[in-house]
Protein backbone atom coordinates (compact mmCIF):
# COMPACT_ATOMS: atom_id res chain seq x y z
CA UNK A 1 0.00 0.00 0.00
CA UNK A 2 1.50 3.62 -0.92
CA UNK A 3 0.89 6.88 1.56
CA UNK A 4 -2.41 8.22 1.33
CA UNK A 5 -4.24 4.57 0.43
CA UNK A 6 -7.79 4.92 2.28
CA UNK A 7 -9.79 2.11 2.89
CA UNK A 8 -12.72 1.04 5.42
CA UNK A 9 -11.65 0.04 9.09
CA UNK A 10 -15.15 -0.19 10.67
CA UNK A 11 -16.98 -3.34 10.19
CA UNK A 12 -20.43 -0.79 8.76
CA UNK A 13 -17.59 0.21 5.96
CA UNK A 14 -15.71 -2.94 5.27
CA UNK A 15 -19.92 -4.35 5.05
CA UNK A 16 -20.74 -1.14 2.49
CA UNK A 17 -17.48 -2.01 0.69
CA UNK A 18 -18.24 -5.88 0.36
CA UNK A 19 -22.05 -5.20 -1.16
CA UNK A 20 -20.76 -2.28 -3.38
CA UNK A 21 -18.26 -4.87 -4.82
CA UNK A 22 -20.99 -7.91 -5.09
CA UNK A 23 -23.11 -4.99 -7.12
CA UNK A 24 -20.50 -4.16 -9.48
CA UNK A 25 -19.57 -7.42 -10.21
CA UNK A 26 -23.54 -8.17 -10.78
CA UNK A 27 -23.83 -5.53 -13.42
CA UNK A 28 -21.35 -6.31 -15.09
CA UNK A 29 -22.37 -9.96 -15.24
CA UNK A 30 -25.84 -8.23 -16.44
CA UNK A 31 -24.29 -6.57 -19.24
CA UNK A 32 -22.49 -9.08 -20.28
CA UNK A 33 -25.30 -11.72 -20.56
CA UNK A 34 -26.99 -8.89 -22.26
CA UNK A 35 -24.47 -8.66 -24.90
CA UNK A 36 -24.02 -12.27 -25.07
CA UNK A 37 -28.07 -12.82 -25.44
CA UNK A 38 -28.27 -10.70 -28.27
CA UNK A 39 -25.18 -12.01 -30.16
CA UNK A 40 -26.86 -15.28 -29.86
CA UNK A 41 -30.24 -14.07 -31.33
CA UNK A 42 -27.94 -12.06 -34.34
CA UNK A 43 -26.38 -15.64 -35.53
CA UNK A 44 -29.40 -17.92 -35.01
CA UNK A 45 -31.38 -15.56 -37.29
CA UNK A 46 -28.33 -15.57 -39.95
CA UNK A 47 -28.57 -19.18 -39.79
CA UNK A 48 -32.58 -19.44 -40.02
CA UNK A 49 -33.06 -19.48 -43.75
CA UNK A 50 -29.90 -22.13 -44.40
CA UNK A 51 -32.16 -23.83 -41.39
CA UNK A 52 -35.12 -23.40 -43.39
CA UNK A 53 -33.79 -24.48 -46.76
CA UNK A 54 -32.01 -27.99 -45.01
CA UNK A 55 -35.84 -28.42 -43.51
CA UNK A 56 -37.34 -28.49 -47.19
CA UNK A 57 -34.53 -30.47 -48.57
CA UNK A 58 -35.26 -33.03 -46.17
CA UNK A 59 -39.12 -33.19 -46.89
CA UNK A 60 -38.88 -33.66 -50.35
CA UNK A 61 -36.44 -36.39 -49.24
CA UNK A 62 -38.79 -38.07 -47.57
CA UNK A 63 -41.66 -37.30 -50.67
CA UNK A 64 -39.27 -38.66 -53.28
CA UNK A 65 -38.63 -41.91 -51.29
CA UNK A 66 -43.28 -42.42 -50.56
CA UNK A 67 -42.95 -42.01 -54.99
CA UNK A 68 -40.50 -44.44 -55.50
CA UNK A 69 -42.00 -46.53 -52.92
CA UNK A 70 -45.58 -46.14 -54.42
CA UNK A 71 -44.26 -46.43 -58.13
CA UNK A 72 -42.70 -49.84 -56.60
CA UNK A 73 -45.91 -51.73 -55.32
CA UNK A 74 -47.93 -50.45 -58.40
CA UNK A 75 -45.13 -52.49 -60.73
CA UNK A 76 -44.03 -49.18 -62.79
CA UNK A 77 -40.82 -49.28 -63.93
CA UNK A 78 -38.28 -46.47 -61.43
CA UNK A 79 -36.88 -43.59 -62.81
CA UNK A 80 -33.10 -43.92 -63.55
CA UNK A 81 -30.83 -42.47 -60.64
CA UNK A 82 -27.89 -40.77 -62.92
CA UNK A 83 -29.09 -37.49 -63.83
CA UNK A 84 -28.48 -36.65 -67.06
CA UNK A 85 -28.35 -33.02 -68.50
CA UNK A 86 -29.23 -31.63 -71.69
CA UNK A 87 -26.61 -29.86 -73.95
CA UNK A 88 -26.74 -26.38 -73.69
CA UNK A 89 -27.50 -25.06 -77.23
CA UNK A 90 -24.76 -23.25 -78.82
CA UNK A 91 -24.98 -19.43 -78.91
CA UNK A 92 -24.48 -17.82 -82.50
CA UNK A 93 -21.01 -16.37 -82.95
CA UNK A 94 -19.56 -18.57 -79.95
CA UNK A 95 -16.31 -20.65 -80.08
CA UNK A 96 -16.55 -24.33 -80.08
Amino acid sequence: MGTGDKYPTTVTGRLVAVCMMIGGIAILGTVTAAVASWLVERVQEATEPENEVLRRIEDLQVQVEQLTKSLAIAGLPLPSTNLEFAAQPELPGSAP
